[in-house]
């Protein structure tokens, strides 16, 4: 997305990611370290990444550009330590001239992602595929035969970057809710839009880091705990569970976040990393790329949701892409899912394409329109009663079809 396109979106309100559906915490410092200029047109969040053998100390005031925080704060290699996220005071002439400065290697607007759609309403698993009021889906993948073979190991370690996990839930308090990370803007600007709090902290096993309720929906597909006779059984019965919050109560967020969580779970032994959340101005984004060749390059594998941009027909991919569902970078970093329902047909909403999706799973019982639909039952965080560690949701989405392949 180029610089001016963005600008424009600012303007009129369009920019943040999507999903596709704390005490204790540190309170990172946003004190700028240049002065931008206080005549400018507008106030963009920038990812930028120094040159090799470049740096703060070249920033002049007349710039317009202020360093906010690193984005990977926890890294040792240089190549990262020279990411930044960054405000640049300033139009569409200023930031060309920072790309001819030849003080950056890249440059690019800090993009918006969320999770991805789903629609939660309010203990059944079911061998019958047909069976609309149970975990069906179960039987179609066939994962009880699955079962038979193997139930998992405590050696794979799925990491959700998303909204946080419950790790208080009843169906995930055994101690498979690891240790993560939270990277996220909790106080945004209503006006200029740039972030104000920025918290980056650790998160400590078995606790509640979810606000929201969507990366919990996703964490009891993959490994809820079986023969509790409670709820409903994961794909995975030994898997373990690493949260990374990256997206705030209202499921958004920007990729600089999504970025530093993905290389945070690859370096703190995550097998898979699921990204159910996109967006749909995200083409070209070079922190989130290379987010993903990180661990691509250290043999993680990455599943991501098709997303559900059109609510009823879903989108051609192939026309109109979203990321990082279609972020392959030409080496197939990313393995896409999208949704189908009980009759294995794709789902109206879930978006298509050769180019970016590799394989389809379920994603919801039943959808004629987004009123008149039946989702898929999982573990639940609500906001509305946040005490509660017994809650459980039917939900519709791509976000519901990626974890189940994770969990496989």
């Amino acid at each position: 997305m180029r610089y001016e396109a963005y600008i424009r979106n600012k303007r009129l309100g369009r920019a943040r990611i999507l999903l596709w559906l704390s005490p204790g915490l540190f309170v990172s410092s946003l004190a700028g370290l240049a002065v931008p200029r206080v005549a400018a047109e507008t106030r963009a969040p920038l990812v930028i990444t120094f040159a090799a053998g470049r740096g703060p100390w070249e920033l002049r005031t007349d710039m317009g550009l202020t360093l906010e925080s690193r984005v990977y704060p926890f890294a040792h290699a240089a190549s990262l330590q020279r990411v930044w996220r960054a405000t640049l005071a300033g139009d569409a002439a200023d930031y060309r001239a920072l790309e001819s400065s030849g003080i950056f290697e890249s440059l690019s607007p800090d993009l918006p992602v969320n999770s991805d759609t789903v629609v939660p309403s309010e203990p059944y698993f079911t061998t019958d595929g047909t069976d609309s009021t149970k975990q069906w889906w179960s039987s179609k993948l066939r994962i009880p035969e699955a079962w038979e073979l193997s139930k998992g190991s405590r050696d794979t370690v799925v990491a959700i970057v998303d909204t946080g996990i419950n790790g208080r839930h009843e169906e995930l308090n055994d101690g498979r809710v690891g240790s993560g990370y939270i990277t996220y803007c909790q106080v945004e600007n209503p006006i200029g839009g740039q972030c104000l709090v920025h918290i980056s902290a650790s998160i400590s096993a078995n606790e509640n880091s979810d606000d929201n309720g969507h990366g919990t929906l996703v964490a009891g597909l993959i490994g809820a705990i079986p023969n509790n006779g409670k709820g409903i059984a994961g794909v995975n019965w030994n898997v373990r569970l690493m949260p990374i919050k990256t997206l705030n109560s209202n499921g958004a967020g920007v990729s600089s976040d999504v970025a530093a969580g993905i290389v945070w779970a690859t370096d703190n032994g995550a097998s898979i990393i699921n990204l159910s959340l996109g967006g749909n101005s995200l083409e070209g984004n070079t922190v989130l790329t290379n987010a993903l060749s990180y661990a691509f390059d250290h043999s993680v594998l990455v599943v991501a949701a098709a997303g559900n941009d059109a609510a009823l027909v879903g989108s051609d991919l192939d026309i109109n892409p979203v990321y990082p569902v279609c972020d392959d970078a030409g080496r197939n970093l990313v393995l896409g899912v999208a949704a189908v329902d009980i009759n294995d047909r794709k789902a109206g909403f879930s978006n298509y394409g050769r180019s970016c999706i590799d394989l389809s799973a379920p994603g919801v019982t039943l959808f004629n329109t987004d009123k008149d639909q039946k989702g898929m039952l999982s573990t639940y965080f609500d906001p509305a009663r946040p005490t509660n560690n017994s809650v459980y949701a039917f939900a519709s989405g791509t976000s519901i079809a990626a974890p189940l392949v994770s969990g496989i």
